[in-house]
């Protein structure tokens, strides 16, 4: 399972690929805005984006519209993550085809809780979550 995260933030990207490890997943290619994303989809696919809100030059909700414009990444499934509770950019992130909307800062439950949805309607890797 290769995962793509695209956050401007070093910290918010080392917080969600530490949850994200935890969860059991492995791949985990990082890029700190859009351009690096974008140049790393040229040469992997990814079997998930998970990519910032806001960030400087290109937004995460223009990154989603190009995903889901590209015949070749436009079924992958994509989360935005945001520390902004505003409407209006859910409602066009959701408009625009986004899977999950998840608030930062990063919590591992709510992360496992989209991706276990995810998992099963898009067929990957489940995260690996205890049992008590």
């Amino acid at each position: 399972m290769e995962i793509l995260i695209a956050d401007d933030s070093k910290m918010v990207r080392f917080m969600t690929v530490e949850a994200l490890r935890g969860l059991g997943y492995k791949q985990i290619t990082e890029a700190n805005n859009v351009s690096e994303a974008r140049n790393l989809m040229q040469g992997k696919m990814f079997d998930l984006i998970i990519s910032d809100f806001n960030m400087p030059g290109e937004t995460g909700l223009e990154f989603l519209r190009y995903v889901r414009a590209t015949p070749k990444f436009e079924k992958i499934p994509f989360v935005l993550q945001t520390s902004e509770g505003d409407k209006k950019n859910i409602v066009a992130a959701v408009q625009a085809g986004v899977q999950a909307y998840i608030f930062k800062p990063v919590q591992k439950a709510i992360l496992a809780q989209k991706l276990t949805e995810l998992s099963k309607k898009y067929g990957f890797q489940a995260p690996e979550v205890p049992t008590a």
